[in-house]
C-alpha cells in the first residue's frame, strides 16, 4: 500500500466524534471527516505555503488562530473557510528533512450539532516521515490525579526557552506524540498560561529526570509530576479570626520573624504558632476599623492590612472539643478549644456529669495555650458530660457564650484495635499519614526500614499517605525547575485497612 494512502486511512480512522447529550429523537454526533487533502497528508518533499482539506458536510471554524498548532514551530498559521473546504496558509521559512505535523483541536466544526474532533496533517520537507512516538503521563505531584489541558514539551537541550515538539494532555493526564524524529530529548510539562509555548515564572511546571531517547519503533511512556513554581516569600493570609484575634499565614517559616501589629512591636506573649507558618495574633480590635501588620524575616518586608466590622467585634464565643465524636481512647484528655484568648474561666459554671448515675464529678482545669484548656477528672468516668453554663468562659470582651455541653465516652482497652505499619522496602526519611475518609488521624515522621505501631484506634477503614522526606525538614516540598529538584514522592495507598476491636493488624506498605 502507498505510505501516503496508509498515513490518510489512519487519520481518518483515528478522529473520533465528542458525542452530546440526546435530547429527544436522533442527534447528529459525528465529527466531520476530511474526504480529500491537496496535497495528499503524508506528502514528502513538501514546499507548498498552503493546503486545502475538503470535508463530507458543511462546516465552520472555531477560533483558528487558537486552536491551530504547528510542531516544530516557527511557521505561522491561517485558516480560511469555503463551505466544506479549509484552506490552510503557512507562513515562514521550513526547515530541511524536517517532519511537520498541523494539529486541528476542535477547530473544525459541524454546523448543525457542533461536533468536532483532533485531525492532524502532516507533511515532510524530506524524502521521508518521521516516525517515532512518544507518551508523557502528567500527575499532580501532590494528589496524584491526572491534569488536563497541560503542554508538553520535548527540547533538544536544557537551555532552550520553547519546545521543538509539544503536545497537550488529555483528561487521562496523557501527551501522546507522534512523527517524531530520532533523538534525545529533555522533556518539560507547563500550564501555558498565557498561550506563548514556554514556561513562566508563575506557571506550574514539571519535568522528567531522565532525557527521553526517541527512536522509531520503539514507544516509551515517562512520567513527569506537576509542582508549583519557586515563588518568593510572601504572607498570603492576615484577616480576623474570632474575638480579638487575627490569623497570619505564610508560604515560609514564621517561627523567627519579627511581627508589629498597628506600629506596635508583638511578643510571644500575644502570639499562639497553629503551624510552622500561621498562627494566631491576640490583641484588642478596640475601635479600630482596620489594622496593619508588617512580618520582617532576614531581608523580607512585607505589610498587610485587613479592615475589622462590626460584626468581627460582636462575633459570639465559641467552643469546641478537640476530640470530635467517636470514643475517648484511655489516653485521650477532655480538651476544649474557644476562638478566642481566654482570659479567665470560671469553674463555678463548669461543671461535669457522670451518664451512668447522673452524679457530680469533681474535676479542675489546665490551661493548654492562650485559647485552649483541658478539664481534668478526679475520678475516672467512662460516659459522661461537660457542661459550660453562660459566663464561663471570658475572652476580654461583652460577649458572653451561651451554655453548651459536650458528651464523652472512654473505652476500654479491648474496644480498639492496633495497626502496625511495616516499611521495609523503604529508606531515608518518611513523613506517614494515617487517615480515615478524609480526615488525617495522624502523622508521624519515621524511617525508612521500620515498623509504626498505631495504638487505641477506633474500628473503621484506615488508608495511608507516605512522603518520602528527602531533605528532612519534616514537610512535603516540591520541586525547583532551575535547580532539576524533583518534588518529594508522595504514595496513595488507598486500599483500606479494616482496624477491629481487641485485634491487632499489620500491613506492609510498597513503593
Amino acid at each position: 500500500m502507498d505510505f501516503r494512502l496508509f498515513i490518510i486511512l489512519a487519520l481518518l480512522l483515528s478522529s473520533c466524534a465528542q458525542v452530546g447529550t440526546i435530547t429527544g429523537g436522533e442527534k447528529d454526533t459525528v465529527a466531520p471527516n476530511p474526504t480529500q487533502t491537496n496535497p495528499e497528508n503524508g506528502t514528502v518533499g513538501f514546499d507548498q505555503k498552503s493546503f486545502t482539506l475538503d470535508f463530507d458536510e458543511y462546516i465552520q471554524l472555531s477560533s483558528p488562530l487558537q486552536t491551530m498548532s504547528i510542531v516544530p514551530g516557527g511557521i505561522k498559521l491561517d485558516a480560511q473557510l469555503n463551505k466544506k473546504q479549509v484552506t490552510v496558509k503557512l507562513d515562514g521559512d521550513f526547515k530541511p528533512n524536517t517532519t511537520y505535523v498541523v494539529s486541528f483541536n476542535g477547530t473544525i466544526k459541524d454546523v448543525t450539532e457542533g461536533n468536532d474532533s483532533l485531525i492532524q496533517y502532516v507533511f515532510s520537507t524530506g524524502t521521508s516521515i518521521d516516525s517515532a512516538e512518544l507518551c508523557v503521563n502528567v500527575t499532580d505531584a501532590w494528589s496524584l490525579a491526572p491534569m488536563d489541558k497541560i503542554v508538553v514539551g520535548l527540547f533538544t537541550d536544557t537551555n532552550e526557552v520553547s519546545p521543538y515538539y509539544f503536545a497537550k494532555t488529555g483528561r487521562d493526564g496523557m501527551a501522546r506524540f507522534r512523527y517524531l524524529r530520532n533523538g534525545k530529548y529533555v522533556v518539560r510539562a507547563f500550564e501555558d498560561l498565557n498561550g506563548d509555548l514556554s514556561i513562566q515564572p508563575q506557571e506550574r511546571c514539571g519535568f522528567s529526570s531522565d532525557t527521553a531517547d526517541i527512536q522509531a519503533g520503539k514507544i516509551d511512556t515517562l512520567a513527569v509530576r506537576m509542582f508549583n513554581p519557586v515563588t518568593k516569600r510572601k504572607v498570603n493570609t492576615f484577616k480576623t479570626a474570632g474575638i480579638n484575634r487575627y490569623v497570619v499565614g505564610a508560604n515560609f517559616s514564621l517561627l523567627d520573624a519579627t511581627l508589629s501589629l498597628n506600629g506596635s512591636l508583638l511578643e510571644n506573649g500575644g502570639l499562639s504558632h497553629i503551624t510552622e507558618d500561621s498562627l494566631y495574633i491576640y490583641q484588642r480590635f478596640s475601635d479600630l476599623t482596620e489594622s496593619n501588620l508588617v512580618v520582617l524575616k532576614d531581608t523580607f518586608v512585607d505589610t498587610l492590612r485587613t479592615r475589622i466590622s462590626a460584626k468581627d467585634k460582636a462575633f459570639p464565643i465559641r467552643i469546641e472539643s478537640k476530640r470530635k465524636g467517636g470514643l475517648y481512647t484511655p489516653l485521650d484528655t477532655l480538651t476544649f478549644s474557644v476562638n478566642g484568648r481566654i482570659t479567665a474561666l470560671d469553674s463555678g459554671f463548669i461543671f461535669v456529669k457522670n451518664l451512668a448515675d447522673s452524679s457530680f464529678v469533681p474535676f479542675h482545669l489546665a490551661y493548654r495555650d492562650m485559647n485552649q484548656f483541658t478539664v481534668v477528672t478526679t475520678t475516672k468516668v467512662e460516659k459522661g458530660v461537660v457542661v459550660f453554663k453562660k459566663g464561663s468562659i471570658n475572652c476580654g470582651s461583652t460577649q458572653v457564650m451561651d451554655s453548651t455541653g459536650f458528651t464523652f465516652q472512654y473505652g476500654e482497652l479491648e474496644d480498639f484495635g492496633v495497626l502496625y505499619a511495616v516499611l521495609r522496602d523503604f529508606t531515608g526519611p518518611l513523613i506517614l499519614q494515617l487517615k480515615r475518609g478524609n480526615e488525617t488521624i495522624s502523622e508521624r515522621l519515621c524511617s525508612g526500614g521500620t515498623t509504626v505501631q498505631y495504638d487505641y484506634l477506633e474500628p473503621a477503614e484506615y488508608t495511608f499517605v507516605l512522603i518520602e522526606d528527602f531533605n528532612g525538614d519534616g514537610k512535603w516540598s516540591e520541586g525547583d525547575l532551575k535547580q532539576r529538584i524533583q518534588p518529594e514522592a508522595v504514595y496513595r495507598f488507598s486500599k483500606p485497612t479494616k482496624v477491629r476491636a481487641n485485634w491487632d493488624v499489620s500491613v506492609e506498605l510498597q513503593p
